[in-house]
């Protein structure tokens, strides 16, 4: 244990030690003793050939240090964070709860207040869907999709709160369309999302996408009276004329770098 203490304090840093340089000594050396406990099961015993082999499996405690400390670090605010917006989050259910309560007892128009209670908790829950979007963003490729989901439900959910606050405080007519406007945005955010994370088959979603939007759009416009059906609905061929040309100039951009790569091989 002695010797370990040693190789500990001379590899670190020295002067005033700090909380997490003491835990991290700890730390250590409680792994080196357990270490030290698996090779004395193991049969063994000279007690020399064991520190100096268990200290040869930490021949940078410096850089272990440094990574103790990063993570350490990471949880801390980590957690701060998550006790921030619970708090925030409390407060906020108190202030919207009390205005709820406070515009509805003064107007008596609870027929439509009850939005403002709704609308509320749809955009807090809308934040904490972003945050686990953003989380899933930050991940390994594999939690890319959970990230994509949770973003794609964050736009609906936005549209919802939208809609409703159009349709029970505003009356305004062929307000449902607003929901077909955010499925639009819902496909449209993915698309974005994909190709700002450079997933592989983004350019598939985005084929997929340009045609369905532009069918939506082709029902909003003409719905709400922009344009007369007659004349909206060349917008979706169109549509299929972009994919074609997004298509052809991938095959093209891909057909362009596999010559460059292959050239040199050639004159060689």
């Amino acid at each position: 244990m002695e010797k370990y203490v040693e190789y500990v304090n001379s590899s670190l840093p020295k002067g005033k030690e700090s909380k997490m340089l003491y835990d991290f000594k700890n730390h250590l050396i409680g792994e080196m003793s357990k270490r030290a406990d698996e090779l004395t099961a193991r049969g063994l015993k000279d007690k020399e050939v064991m520190s100096d082999l268990i200290i040869s499996e930490y021949p940078d405690v410096s850089k272990h240090f440094a990574e103790y400390s990063s993570r350490k670090t990471e949880n801390k605010k980590t957690l701060h964070g998550i006790l921030l917006n619970v708090l925030l989050s409390a407060a906020y259910i108190v202030v919207l709860v009390s205005v709820y309560l406070g515009i509805s007892f003064s107007t008596h128009l609870w027929e439509q207040t009850w939005v403002l209670l709704v609308d509320g908790v749809i955009l807090l829950c809308a934040y904490y869907i972003f945050l686990a979007a953003k989380k899933f963003a930050s991940m390994r490729r594999i939690f890319h999709w959970f990230g994509r989901l949770f973003m794609a439900g964050d736009v609906i959910l936005l549209a919802v709160c939208i809609f409703l606050f159009a349709l029970a405080v505003l009356h305004l007519p062929k307000s449902w369309l607003i929901i077909i406007c955010g499925v639009a945005l819902m496909l449209l955010a993915d698309g974005v999302f994909a190709s700002r994370l450079k997933e592989p088959l983004a350019i598939f979603s985005w084929l997929a996408y340009i045609p369905a939007v532009a069918a939506m759009l082709f029902i909003v416009i003409c719905a709400a009276g922009v344009v007369p059906w007659s004349v909206g609905w060349v917008i979706v061929p169109l549509s299929l004329l972009i994919d074609i040309a997004i298509a052809v100039a991938r095959i093209l951009g891909n057909s362009k770098r596999r010559r460059e790569v292959e050239d040199p091989w050639k004159e060689n």
